[in-house]
């Protein structure tokens, strides 16, 4: 993204990641036209490079999501969509988006918003450098927060945290309970360095 088009789509994708930051700070919702907007964009780029699998992927999450098929079709479908479109030379946005639907639905780490704002970013942007600097944010700041946070707690508070999603008892994600960072920070700051170093 050169000249005056790439500067222009760059600060339009950073005012929505930080309305998305600010709106997720705020009220612990990201606002649809960015979650949605933001994955349309990703499955338009997808389509714009001929990856028909990822699409199918797509489909199948977005059933799954509805209750419209039953798990046991629907995860065998998930893992053969990523399974063509990783021997096509495609995967690493399948992956993405199959982990960060799972991340969402089946373990909910990730609030809804903040799976498609990874899908939509990482179907717009398939490049590895994104994907590691979501995963190292991930592993520095939680922590870092944690510690902050609660000093020496910081384990109690993650165990309490954790045992209590496991049974059921607390409806919160244990991340987000745990440091009170929105997802959308922990998903946006990364993008935004991504985005103005390339």
């Amino acid at each position: 993204m050169n000249g005056i088009t790439g500067l222009l789509c760059r600060l339009v994708l950073s005012a929505g990641l930080v309305w998305a930051m600010w709106a997720d700070g705020r009220t612990q919702r990201i606002p649809a036209l960015v979650t949605w907007g933001g994955l349309a964009l990703g499955v338009g780029a997808e389509l714009w490079r001929g990856h028909w699998a990822t699409l199918t992927l797509l489909g199948v999450l977005l059933l799954d999501a509805d209750r419209k098929l039953p798990r046991s079709i629907a995860a065998p479908l998930a893992l053969l969509s990523v399974a063509i479109a990783q021997t096509s030379g495609y995967g690493l946005v399948a992956a993405t988006w199959l982990v960060a639907y799972l991340l969402w639905e089946v373990v909910p780490l990730l609030g809804g918003g903040d799976a498609q704002l990874v899908m939509g970013l990482s179907g717009l942007f398939p490049d590895p450098w994104l994907i590691g600097g979501w995963l190292i944010t991930q592993a520095v700041v939680i922590p870092v927060l944690l510690i902050w946070r609660h000093r020496r707690r910081a384990f109690q508070v993650v165990t309490q945290a954790t045992l209590g999603f496991l049974s059921h008892t607390t409806n919160g994600l244990p991340a987000q309970a745990m440091t009170r960072m929105p997802g959308a920070v922990l998903i946006g700051l990364p993008a935004m360095v991504y985005l103005w170093a390339r």
